[in-house]
């Protein structure tokens, strides 16, 4: 049998272990308000629908004139040889205004770093070459603002400038397409056919707030479970 006094000992031990064990709750629950406070974003341009929450309502204008509207569904990724034959029609159409490489070249492309990353060339993404690399056919992005330029084996090369401007004017087109769901169904819509677009949506939620709210409370929580823990029960 146990004695009183200990009886007691555990009796406030439990009691202690529940009421601590709020500060994780609390941690938690400012670390979520916190996250949440982040104000709604207003997305105008196409290159900035990765910014954009799957499930906004959006309206897309597109280069011709038509518009489209329905609800953001994220992103689909063309079928490699459809990319590769619509990438070569448009590289064609500005090729006579100097070198854009065709894709699955082998290029060289010289960072704002100094760095020359070597690979075949996929294509492009939101913001990004994509490159084979020559190991085991590792796909590396590399972020078209840290392009100096790029280059082929036979001298020809374009600035990363140009590139950009190239696909932010629409004239090369990107590896991913845009799913929205509007009345009719869902449809897909390339991104160099986008001139511009209407959407309210909040930024991608983040965690850390929560994240480090739990972390704060837990670890007092543990603080002061052992410093309520008596001597004779270690």
């Amino acid at each position: 049998m146990i004695p009183l006094l200990q009886q007691v000992r555990l009796f406030v031990l439990y009691a202690a272990l529940w009421l601590c064990a709020g500060c994780s709750v609390i941690g938690l629950t400012v670390g979520h308000k916190y996250d949440s406070s982040h104000p709604p974003v207003t997305v105008t341009e196409w290159y900035d629908i990765v910014t954009a929450r799957p499930g906004s309502p959006m309206v897309v204008t597109l280069r011709d004139g038509e518009t489209v509207e329905g609800t953001f569904n994220g992103f689909s990724e063309l079928p490699e040889s459809d990319y590769a034959a619509l990438y070569e029609d448009m590289r064609q159409s500005i090729f006579i205004s100097g070198y854009v490489p065709a894709g699955g070249d082998s290029v060289s492309c010289m960072t704002l770093s100094g760095t020359a990353i070597n690979g075949r060339l996929i294509g492009f993404d939101w913001g990004y070459m994509l490159l084979s690399l020559p190991v085991a056919g590792e796909r590396r992005k590399v972020p078209l603002t840290q392009i100096n330029y790029v280059t082929d084996g036979l001298g020809d090369r374009i600035d990363g400038d140009t590139l950009t401007n190239y696909i932010d004017w629409g004239e090369l087109p990107l590896v991913r397409t845009v799913r929205l769901q509007t009345d009719k169904g869902e449809i897909t819509v390339m991104p160099h056919e986008v001139s511009k677009v209407s959407c309210v949506t909040t930024a991608r939620k983040p965690i850390y707030g929560k994240v480090f709210g739990f972390l704060i409370g837990a670890a007092v929580d543990v603080i002061l479970i052992i410093t309520l823990i008596p001597e004779d029960m270690n």
